[in-house]
């Protein structure tokens, strides 16, 4: 069962939504029906937020950071910290944002070090890193 912003980081606008599906911290999401999310499968996809909540079963209420600072999960696509900015991937993980790939940035990282997930300067598959969440800007 969710736990109510448990992982939510102070400063971050959060709204509450119902879960479609598993979720699972750092997770982006998108919407399915009316206050309703699932993760996001691609970089296509239309970002609405951060799951941050530990997790939450199909059907349970879910915290979803819109706006400010949470943690991101990271896919399987290393995210160096020369390349912050960030789309969606498979799975509701975050993957480095390419102008080739898609024109939607969903965040950007800024944590690199001593994070959860380990003190590199670039990210594994699973990590959690800090980010900005930035709302599905598109970009040209």
């Amino acid at each position: 069962m969710a736990t109510s912003l448990q992982f939510a980081i102070p400063g971050s606008v959060a709204q509450t939504y119902l879960a479609g599906a598993a979720l699972t911290v750092g997770q982006s999401v998108q919407m399915s029906a009316l206050g309703t999310v699932i993760p996001c499968t691609a970089a296509a996809d239309v970002f609405v937020g951060v799951v941050q909540s530990d997790s939450a079963a199909s059907g349970e209420p879910v915290s979803i950071v819109v706006q400010g600072l949470c943690y991101a999960l990271c896919g399987a696509t290393a995210i160096p910290y020369t390349t912050p900015l960030v789309t969606s991937a498979t799975g509701g993980t975050f993957v480095p944002w390419t102008s080739g790939s898609s024109k939607r940035v969903c965040a950007k990282i800024i944590g690199y070090g001593s994070e959860p997930g380990g003190g590199t300067l670039s990210t594994a598959a699973g990590d959690l890193r800090t980010a900005v969440v930035l709302g599905g800007i598109i970009v040209d």
